[in-house]
């Protein structure tokens, strides 16, 4: 008896889902073997670099908006969130947990696709280790920032993309305001790791004034790291 069409849909369904149980598997223990200290060192390495074409995503996302071209508003507003779930928040997790570069990729891919429920949670679960819960976070409508990224802006842009969707000026008003706030939680959390970048103004140097206690005493405090970017094509 030969293997039918069932056979086959079964068989890569059940790949499928051991592929998703393995891959689950290594996300929860990277969770729980976080090293504060390498992820302190990744964004100090890399921060300035990746914060740069946030920051370029942001400043294009809003001048094309002012001039009402709003879907590729909304392109550069999707893509710099894109860039600091995987970069800011994602991959320094990775680097914390001694994972490899295709893990980064396998963890960036499960999350902007959302494939599953499990997926969908992936970065809430990534931000509760620094005490944050992204699902409690509201933009200033009222929604959800991550239920509106994920439901909404990311579709929304690859809905222009891929079909030329409409969209409007609210719609590039909001995905440029999701931007905004999920760098500013990243903030939040460079702040508890000891980052000064109200003071410095950058990822590679730590620098806190004698007003500063650290360790229970009144000296000041300065780290600094060699400055470098993750991308193979620097700017």
């Amino acid at each position: 008896m030969g293997t039918t069409y069932d056979d086959i849909f079964w068989e890569m369904a059940y790949e499928e889902e051991a592929q998703d149980r393995y891959e689950q598997e290594l996300i929860d223990n990277a969770l729980r073997d976080i090293s504060e200290e390498n992820v302190k060192n990744y964004l100090g390495k890399y921060g300035d670099a990746i914060e740069k074409r946030i920051k370029f995503c942001l400043d294009q996302a809003k001048t094309l908006k002012e001039k009402n071209y709003f879907g590729s508003s909304l392109i550069l507003s999707a893509t710099a969130i894109e860039l600091i779930v995987r970069f800011l928040l994602l991959r320094p997790l990775v680097q914390g947990a001694f994972l490899s570069d295709e893990w980064a990729d396998v963890l960036s891919k499960r999350i902007a696709t959302g494939r599953s429920a499990k997926d969908k949670n992936l970065l809430p679960a990534v931000l509760k280790k620094w005490e944050i819960d992204i699902t409690k976070r509201t933009i200033s409508n009222g929604s959800p920032i991550w239920e509106t990224i994920h439901n909404t802006i990311w579709p929304k842009r690859n809905a222009f993309v891929h079909q030329a969707s409409l969209i409007g000026e609210q719609e590039s008003l909001i995905a440029l305001e999701c931007a905004n706030t999920l760098m500013a939680i990243v903030r939040e959390i460079a702040e508890n790791l000891g980052f000064t970048l109200s003071r410095t103004g950058k990822w590679c140097e730590i620098h806190e004034g004698q007003n500063k206690i650290m360790k229970g005493t009144g000296s000041s405090f300065s780290q600094s790291f060699e400055p470098e970017s993750p991308f193979s094509n620097n700017i």
